[in-house]
């Protein structure tokens, strides 16, 4: 399955633009975004539930946006299955104006999740975007090397329109993926939030740090490992010990054979005398 454990991943963007949550003023910064995804039990046969918490905060620390998911996808194909697990967290407010976190049900979680099937080929797949919660396609644009190995590159889309229109979160994603495993290793994010009346709360384009395209990259390069080992050096290890088990059995059984008829022609002489 996969991811095989929990993965941190940090991004940055040295020109972002966002609304300053202190003082409601826009400016820009270099903003740091860290998604974390941790597999978590599931109570669906045969799949992984995972969950995702991302957070952006500004140089000083505060929180710019705080976002918190968890969802059941397919363990070989990654792809999303209706489950009551599908929740997102959400913060609203009480009368007394105190931030209050409770939970929201994810209806329409369709495509794959957070990772692409095994054997991932170079087509177009459908594919659920946690920025905007929306169902988009994943575009196979190329084939790539990264961190010394093949990966299929893949986009999904969706602008957002232009400035002073309809609020919404919109998103345009560039994808790394190992083939093997359907891990996905790097992406790039252009990330754009709007509120009602038009105004832009975050215009950021964030870019996986070369340190967490490293550590994702041997993350797939020790479940390839592990499942080279036990697809194909146990299995040949268990015939070659059967192959050495029945060799002995045959030894000893025609050992035992020459011995018994020693044993008789011994006898026979014995009584003869």
């Amino acid at each position: 399955s996969w991811p095989p454990a929990s993965a941190t991943t940090t991004s940055t963007d040295s020109s972002t633009t966002f609304l300053d949550p202190l003082t409601l003023e826009t400016r820009e910064a270099t903003l740091t975004r860290r998604r974390s995804v941790v597999g978590v039990d599931s109570l669906v046969r045969g799949a992984d539930a995972v969950l995702v918490s991302t957070t952006i905060v500004d140089p000083a620390g505060s929180v710019v946006i705080r976002q918190r998911w968890s969802a059941v996808q397919d363990r070989f194909t990654g792809t999303a299955i209706d489950s009551p697990a599908n929740i997102e967290k959400v913060t609203s407010f009480n009368g007394s104006g105190d931030a209050v976190e409770g939970e929201r049900r994810l209806v329409d979680v369709q495509g794959v999740v957070v990772r692409f099937p095994r054997n991932t080929q170079p087509v177009t797949y459908r594919r659920w975007d946690p920025e905007t919660s929306r169902t988009g396609m994943a575009r196979f644009v190329r084939r790539d090397r990264l961190a010394g190995k093949d990966v299929l590159v893949f986009q999904q889309a969706e602008s957002a329109p232009a400035a002073g229109s309809e609020a919404g979160t919109y998103s345009e994603t560039t994808m790394w993926v190992r083939p093997e495993v359907g891990g996905v290793v790097k992406t790039d994010t252009h990330l754009t939030v709007r509120t009602s009346g038009g105004v832009t709360i975050l215009d950021a384009n964030f870019v996986d740090s070369a340190n967490s395209v490293m550590h994702a990259s041997t993350d797939v390069d020790r479940v390839v490992a592990r499942a080279r080992l036990t697809g194909d050096v146990i299995p040949i290890l268990v015939l070659v010990l059967g192959v050495v088990t029945g060799i002995a059995a045959a030894l000893e059984g025609g050992a035992g054979w020459f011995t018994r008829r020693l044993c008789r022609g011994r006898d026979r002489s014995q009584a003869n005398n």
